[in-house]
C-alpha cells in the first residue's frame, strides 16, 4: 500500500488557506484518507496513507510534534492567519517520526507538545 509514497514531504500552507485533506479520525499521527479537489496539495506528491509528522507556524516559529488528528486540525485552524509548514511522512518509510524532548519545554522558539 505504501510502496509508491515518498518517505518525507514538506509543504507550506499559506495564511487563510485550508489544507484540504481528510484524516482518519482518532489517529496519532494523523493519517490522510482523502485529498479534496480544491486542496492546495491536490497536484503535489502528497498521497493517501501519508501521516503528519510536524507542523510549524511561521509567524511565531512554534513547532508542533506528536499530534493526533483532532489536535492537528485544531492547531491548523487556530493559526489560519499565518503560513504553516507541514511535514508529511510515509508511515513505512525510512524516515523516523520526529520526537519532542521528554521534558516538553520550549527551546529556541520551538514548542514540543502532545
Amino acid at each position: 500500500r505504501y510502496d509508491n509514497i515518498p518517505d518525507e514531504l514538506e509543504f507550506t500552507i499559506f495564511a487563510s488557506e485550508s489544507i484540504g485533506l481528510k484524516f482518519k479520525k482518532k489517529t496519532n499521527p494523523p493519517e490522510i484518507i482523502g485529498i479534496i479537489e480544491e486542496s492546495p496539495l491536490a497536484n503535489m506528491d502528497i498521497e493517501v496513507g501519508m501521516v503528519v509528522d510536524t507542523m510549524m507556524v511561521l509567524q511565531s516559529g512554534v513547532k508542533y510534534y506528536s499530534m493526533n488528528a483532532e489536535d492537528f486540525n485544531r492547531v491548523m485552524d487556530k493559526n489560519i492567519h499565518s503560513d504553516r509548514v507541514v511535514c508529511f511522512k510515509n508511515p513505512n518509510g525510512t524516515e523516523d517520526m520526529s520526537r519532542a524532548p521528554k521534558d516538553g519545554v520550549i527551546r529556541n522558539n520551538y514548542q514540543f507538545i502532545f
